[in-house]
């Protein structure tokens, strides 16, 4: 109750409307005045905005300029520092593809343009667009082959209103289905930051290099790989599937990627069996550590902890032994002191290491060579939110932290004394750390703050893309199928709980590529169905309203039931629903009804 009061007298957190927006045309031009409060409102509800709508662009890995003063005297005139523009807007950009970079040259720092996301308000309603961002007054042309997308938001005119959840849901997905074009916007700028000053910003011959950004693994990226990354979203989306691609884009070297590759474009063309060969090599060589989180899992079983040890005789002592996390980076650490004979290296020689904060490339991997192995480890964590993480992180929350890690040169780094060895503890720097997360499972644990704060996220949703979902069942293509059954599960539900592509991949194919219906049937019966009951509680009238009348048909024992009292009956109609029976459906008839063919 309290909520709904906070809530109605907050009035910079209700929806945007026409008013607010009308209040940019009825001031621009005009010289602001203190005590303006339709203006210092809107001002309110924006700076609201803005920090709501930050959060959401942290999930996804993008930023957007902070907040300054009034859109009066951000947005000022030329020689009338106080006078209102007839817009506000704002900034929203990565870090990997579209930063506002600077550099040196000839000494002096320079700005040059990038592209961006403009987030645009104005009388007549919000706008975003796909831009430029242009700094240097030499630099402002865009680059031929530029591509510009906009889209309306919000229609002022509609005199509607928009919430901020709805109005930062719709800036993400702008986001999202524009992501190849802002990736390749990007290519056409050759541009240098400040931590890669030293490199030439020439572009090559193409046009395509953006940052080029060359590593301890003799490799050019567009900008290194995430410390600690969470790939998120519904159940059957890939997440787990591309870890092994995340894995092995972080740990192979240039040669050895041009090798899988074998002339294909990226991993996802590499054929399967190729890439899972490559990854058990790595693990077993000690450079991949895989585990699943759980809810008994605890600190104990990740940090360390006391354990029970049973002798041949059958005597129990209790010992201190170091969980999942702590003997990962003690073998790490290890190889980099010995890089030929690891197992020579003691506990007390790491300890001396981590005490002085020294710990650095093994030497034979400072050269550079592409036949050299590539001195980077990958811990993957499935399921990462079915357990207690702040619990079971303890100390690692801090630890794990770019800046904090054991890293050669860096001042900020950071150790802790463990609890149960007293021993001190630093992570790696070239430890990587790469988690899943379910977001339809409410069972799980939601993430720590401070910790979901230290992870860069990246969203896993259906790929209706794929090859192998173009592929029919009767008149139908199984991607349109799973395509109308998602649209409809984000209007009643939300896009959290959404059916991954997967749940339709693996069936069997005849001779002309098409799917039996029994086959697809058995999809529907053994894994959709199940799955709509948990996500709305056996509310059988929303699935009904998924899957259409011919997989949920009307009960008609509910309908005509009588009760003990005086055979008495309920006044008003009842209409209640089943699943249909699985032997006796018409599969046809059924994908007829919810796709809503006229045929």
């Amino acid at each position: 109750m309290a909520k709904k009061q906070t809530t109605s007298s907050s009035p910079n957190q209700s929806p945007f409307n026409s008013n607010d927006l009308g209040v940019i045309g009825t001031y621009q031009g005009q010289t602001y005045q203190a005590g303006q409060s339709q203006v210092t409102a809107l001002w309110d509800k924006l700076r609201a905005f803005h920090k709501k709508l930050k959060g959401e662009l942290n999930k996804i890995g993008f930023k957007i300029e902070s907040t300054r003063g009034t859109f009066a005297s951000t947005r000022a005139g030329k020689g009338k520092p106080n006078v209102f523009k007839s817009y506000y807007w704002f900034k929203i950009y990565n870090d990997e593809d579209g930063a506002i970079k600077v550099c040196i040259e000839d000494g002096k720092r320079k700005s040059y343009p990038q592209n961006v996301y403009n987030l645009n308000f104005n009388k007549d309603g919000i706008f975003i667009k796909l831009d430029t961002n242009k700094l240097d007054t030499n630099k402002t042309a865009k680059p031929g082959g530029f591509n510009e997308v906009e889209e309306t938001i919000f229609d002022a005119k509609s005199n509607s209103t928009i919430s901020f959840d709805e109005l930062c849901k719709k800036i993400v997905t702008f986001i999202k289905n524009n992501e190849e074009i802002y990736k390749s916007n990007s290519k056409l700028f050759a541009v240098k930051s400040d931590s890669s000053s030293n490199q030439d910003s020439t572009k090559d011959d193409a046009n395509e290099s953006g940052d080029k950004i060359v590593d301890g693994n003799d490799r050019e990226t567009t900008a290194p790989p995430f410390l600690n990354l969470i790939l998120y979203g519904p159940p059957g989306t890939g997440k787990t599937y591309h870890t092994v691609n995340k894995a092995l884009e972080i740990l192979l070297s240039k040669q050895e990627m041009t090798e899988l590759l074998n002339g294909e474009s990226d991993l996802e063309k590499v054929d399967r069996k190729k890439l899972l060969e490559k990854f058990k090599e790595l693990k077993d060589r000690g450079q991949i550590v895989f585990t699943t989180f759980h809810q008994s899992m605890s600190y104990e079983d990740f940090i360390e902890g006391i354990k029970p040890i049973t002798s041949d005789k059958g005597e129990v002592t209790y010992e201190v032994k170091p969980g999942i996390l702590k003997k990962f980076c003690y073998d790490i650490i290890k190889k980099q002191i010995n890089p030929q004979k690891p197992e020579d290296v003691t506990d007390d020689q790491v300890q001396e290491k981590i005490k002085a904060k020294i710990i650095e490339k093994a030497e034979e991997q400072n050269d550079n060579k592409e036949d050299e192995k590539v001195d980077r480890y990958v811990l993957i964590i499935d399921e990462i939110n079915r357990g207690n993480v702040a619990n079971i992180f303890g100390e690692l929350i801090t630890l794990i932290e770019d800046d904090k890690r054991l890293t050669p040169g860096k001042t900020n780094i950071y150790t802790v004394k463990l609890p149960y060895s007293n021993e001190e503890f630093g992570v790696p720097s070239n430890l990587y750390i790469i988690g899943t997360m379910n977001t339809a499972d409410r069972s799980v644990e939601a993430l720590d703050t401070a910790l979901r704060r230290r992870f860069s996220f990246e969203e896993m949703m259906p790929d209706y893309n794929l090859d192998e979902l173009k592929t029919n069942v009767g008149s139908y293509e199984l991607h349109k199928i799973l395509k109308t059954i998602n649209t409809r599960i984000e209007v009643l539900k939300d896009r959290d709980h959404l059916i991954g592509h997967s749940y339709f991949m693996g069936l069997p194919q005849q001779y002309d590529g098409s799917i039996l219906p029994d086959d697809l049937k058995t999809v529907f019966f053994d894994k959709v169905i199940p799955l709509l009951q948990e996500y709305f509680y056996g509310d059988y009238e929303k699935i009904q309203m998924i899957l259409g009348d011919g997989f949920v048909v009307k009960d008609g024992d509910v309908e005509n039931a009588t009760f003990a009292s005086n055979n008495s009956t309920i006044d008003r109609p009842i209409v209640a629903y089943k699943i249909a029976d699985k032997n006796t459906i018409d599969l046809n008839n059924a994908l007829d009804k919810l796709m809503l063919s006229t045929d």
